[in-house]
C-alpha cells in the first residue's frame, strides 16, 4: 500500500513536472491559490514553490510546488487525510501498512528523485472542513533507488501550506 502512494505521488508529480509554464498557468487559472506555500533549504540551497498548489487525491491531500518557469526542482508533500495534526518522527517501516503518515517527494531532474525518510514533519493543521493543511518539516532525503551510492540531501527550515 506504501508503494501505492509513492506511486500515485510520483505520477502526480510527474503531471505537473511535464506541464510548461503557461500549461501550468492554464491549469491554475492564472495564479498560485492565496496562502499556499512550499518551502525549505535543500542541501544547503534555498527551495521556494513559485506555484503551489493543494489537492485531495482519494483518501490524499497532495501540495505540489514548482519553482519558477523550469519544471525542476519540484517538491510534492502527500498528507493522508485522516492523518492527525502531531509530530511524525521518520525513519518509519515502510513495510508496515498500518501507517498513516505524511511523506514528501523531492525531484530535481527527469530521473532523479529523493524522499523523506530522516528527521521529521509536524502536521500542525489538518482542518478538513475549512479544506486547509499546515506543517513544517526537517531532516533528509534520500536518492529514490536501490543502490550503494544512493546520494541524500539535508533537509531544513521546510514549511507548507495549502487549500485545497
Amino acid at each position: 500500500m506504501k508503494k501505492l502512494n509513492y506511486l500515485a505521488l510520483t505520477l502526480l508529480l510527474g503531471v505537473f513536472v511535464a506541464c510548461e509554464e503557461d500549461d501550468v498557468d492554464e491549469l491554475l487559472g492564472g495564479n498560485t491559490p492565496l496562502g499556499n506555500s512550499l518551502e525549505a533549504i535543500v542541501g544547503g540551497d534555498s527551495y521556494e514553490a513559485s506555484v503551489v498548489l493543494g489537492t485531495l487525491e482519494d483518501n490524499r491531500i497532495i501540495v505540489s510546488g514548482l519553482q519558477g518557469s523550469n519544471a525542476y526542482p519540484a517538491m510534492t508533500v502527500g498528507i493522508p487525510k485522516k492523518a492527525p495534526a502531531g509530530t511524525y518522527d521518520f525513519p518509519v517501516d515502510v513495510f508496515d501498512t498500518t501507517l498513516i503518515v505524511p511523506s514528501i517527494l523531492y525531484t530535481i531532474n527527469d530521473s532523479t528523485s529523493y524522499i523523506f525518510n530522516s528527521g521529521e514533519i509536524v502536521l500542525s493543521k489538518n482542518d478538513t472542513i475549512n479544506k486547509e493543511v499546515e506543517g513544517t518539516f526537517t531532516g533528509k532525503f534520500y536518492e529514490f533507488k536501490i543502490a550503494p551510492d544512493a546520494d541524500s540531501l539535508s533537509v531544513s527550515n521546510g514549511k507548507f501550506r495549502a487549500t485545497y
